[in-house]
């Protein structure tokens, strides 16, 4: 008899083995005798017996298995759930909460899908409350009209603004026409009235149109909405306003900002009707008429007016040559973005920038903002006199100076850095190529003009008698995988350690104490990164993107 090994009393009742006594007699006399069969069916018996007991003994095991796993999952959850308790997130206040829940875009209805409620609502009891008692994370809609989604998806509109409650309204509507044909105008028109039950609380209204026979449909009731509408903050259409509609908009004592495609002579005139117009948007396109940029005159005098964007969509044809007197504007304009879009291909795409910058005068002008959306534009065609002679007459001084997609040659650039003195930011961006040759091509020549005591060295062709934008402090470059970074490090270091003793006061520096890079196309020369990563440490805030990051 044996005891057996496991933590239960329990006794082997028979063990037989091949060195049993049973078994040596078998093997020697070769027959088994029948003197032998009690005690192998003893033995049988015996260990029926041991078996019957061990397997209760292992389902008894097993029982108990099964209890102390399920303790252990339960004190795993226990242990999350406590260590849950020390996250982060739970030392955030609720105001901070809900700050960051409006930047989740719970306004998004699908046009494609069926809404569902965002995530947020169902992480937590806490996340949830916080976001169902905080209006203005719902009072961000974005729809489009005519999509088949929108069958099933009003009532979550309808649930998105009963959720913001009373707050001010940020509505964007895109009204396109449904391929299908499926949806009908009564879908829609339920859409459209939701909205507009609601447009005393629009405080920033966009609507995209499309020119559709449907969408006509639904643009009047917007549009009529949009002129009752008196908390408008914020207004951009995408078609020609009527000269009625835009007269009666910009009387809206709280209106701000104003974007539409294009403006009618009419239009242009009634701006000196607002009392709080901040910042105008507007598009020059189509066929040029010189009345088009005369016609930006009445804005001198207007008080309120700081921003200006002009979208030169359509640009004139080669054959068009006539020069605009130059404009006065003596409101305080401090701000003038220009963006080039792609028109006709046959155009030359910087003639009607030419003939813009031609014909406007602005002392007040700080901030210059010019980005190209067209990657055609043939490197060499940058107006330097036009831009010469627009800062030499305007008298301002430029602060900021933002440039995007430009094909400038180096001696562009610098002739035009060269008109800025009491420039402190500046951010210069090419397109984004895959081969070998970048849009603008920003080079050695261009970067080298920057430096504080080697500028000299930038272009033998180009006169530079003194460091480019000597108080510039913050600096921004986008560029691509041709572009010298080793260059860029040293002009920066001499920007950040100045030796005033031995540099004249007349060319002596700012200190550069922000500068952005991103590089496309590769990754940044390890030198010039342990370079600026160095500044970095000495106090230069650095932010560094390429293929690595």
């Amino acid at each position: 008899m044996h005891r057996c090994c496991c933590t239960y009393s329990c006794t082997e009742k028979a063990t037989l083995t091949p060195e049993s006594e049973l078994f040596q007699r078998v093997r020697e006399d070769g027959v088994l005798d029948d003197s032998l069969l009690p005690g192998i069916v003893s033995h049988l018996s015996d260990a029926q017996d041991d078996l019957r007991e061990y397997e209760e003994q292992a389902a008894h095991l097993r029982a108990r298995l099964q209890i102390l796993d399920a303790k252990i999952t339960a004190l795993k959850r226990n242990v999350d759930l406590t260590r849950s308790l020390l996250s982060p997130t739970r030392r955030i206040p609720n105001e901070i909460l809900a700050r960051i829940f409006e930047f989740c875009d719970v306004g998004l209805i699908p046009a494609d899908r069926r809404y569902r409620d965002p995530a947020i609502l169902s992480v937590s009891t806490r996340w949830r409350t916080v976001a169902l008692t905080n209006p203005s994370i719902w009072n961000c809609i974005t729809l489009e009209v005519f999509q088949m989604a929108y069958r099933q998806n009003l009532p979550a509109l309808e649930r998105i603004l009963e959720r913001s409650k009373s707050t001010l309204l940020s509505v964007t509507i895109f009204l396109k026409q449904d391929g299908s044909g499926i949806v009908g105008p009564r879908y829609t028109t339920k859409v459209i009235e939701a909205l507009i039950q609601h447009s005393s609380r629009w405080s920033h209204i966009a609507i995209q149109y499309n020119g559709s026979t449907e969408a006509s449909s639904c643009l009047h009731p917007l549009a009529t909405a949009v002129l009752d509408a008196r908390n408008l903050k914020e207004v951009a259409i995408s078609s020609l306003v009527p000269p009625s509609w835009f007269s009666k908009m910009l009387t809206s004592p709280k209106l701000d900002t104003l974007s539409v495609a294009a403006l009618s002579q009419e239009g242009i005139a009634n701006i000196k009707s607002s009392a709080s117009l901040r910042k105008l948007r507007f598009s020059i396109c189509g066929a040029y008429n010189p009345a088009t940029l005369k016609n930006l005159e009445v804005m001198d005098g207007l008080g309120t007016l700081k921003e200006l964007e002009l979208d030169l969509r359509y640009p004139m044809l080669k054959g068009q040559s006539d020069n605009p007197a130059p404009l006065s504007i003596t409101s305080p304009l401090t701000t003038l973005s220009v963006e080039l879009t792609k028109g006709d291909p046959e155009a030359d795409q910087y003639n009607l920038l030419t003939r813009t910058i031609s014909c406007l005068t602005l002392p007040s002008v700080q901030k210059l903002s010019i980005c190209a959306n067209v990657r055609t534009i043939p490197k060499g065609f940058w107006p330097i006199q036009q831009f010469h002679d627009f800062f030499q007459r305007s008298e301002c001084s430029i602060t900021s100076l933002k440039l995007c997609g430009l094909n400038l040659t180096d001696q562009a650039l610098i002739a035009l850095l060269s008109c800025m003195p009491a420039l402190t930011d500046l951010c210069l961006a090419e397109w984004k190529t895959y081969g070998a040759v970048p849009t603008i091509g920003l080079t050695t020549e261009a970067i080298q003009a920057l430096h504080s005591t080697d500028y000299a060295l930038s272009s033998p062709s180009f006169n530079v008698s003194q460091p480019l934008v000597p108080k510039l402090s913050r600096l921004r470059l986008t560029v691509n995988q041709t572009f010298d970074e080793e260059i860029l490090a040293n002009v920066v270091d001499s920007r950040r350690n100045l030796w005033t003793d031995e540099v004249e006061a007349s060319v002596r520096v700012a200190e550069l104490k922000s500068m952005g890079f991103k590089l496309s196309g590769r990754k940044i020369n390890e030198e010039a990164r342990k370079k600026l990563m160095g500044l970095q440490q000495g106090g230069l805030r650095l932010t560094i993107q390429d293929e690595r990051s």
